[in-house]
């Protein structure tokens, strides 16, 4: 079975990376123009697109949140190596035992 390795400074480059692809999808939702005007269907159009852009900006907040839980996770584990060695054993353990 293969080692499980972490590196806290490769990590936080990923999570950087995707942040900068977070805050692009915020930067287009924000540029998204008034829905046209589609007569009867307006305030249905509206309605559609006010629903589809807070979807996309709770999606964005939770890679955020999620990104931020795994950085505190992540200065933890860097922090009490031997903490981290205990819980990455009882993982590969429990990943063993299930296959």
């Amino acid at each position: 079975m293969s080692e499980i390795a972490v590196s806290k400074d490769q990590l936080n480059v990923r999570f950087d990376d995707a942040l900068v692809h977070v805050d692009a999808l915020d930067t287009t939702l924000a540029g998204v123009p008034d829905a046209p005007d589609g007569g009867i269907a307006s305030e249905l159009i509206g309605f559609a697109m006010a629903a589809a852009l807070d979807a996309a900006g709770t999606t964005a907040d939770g890679y955020r949140a999620l990104i931020a839980v795994a950085k505190d996770v992540l200065e933890d584990f860097s922090s009490n190596e031997q903490r981290a060695v205990e819980e990455l054993a009882d993982l590969k353990s429990a990943v063993q035992d299930e296959s």
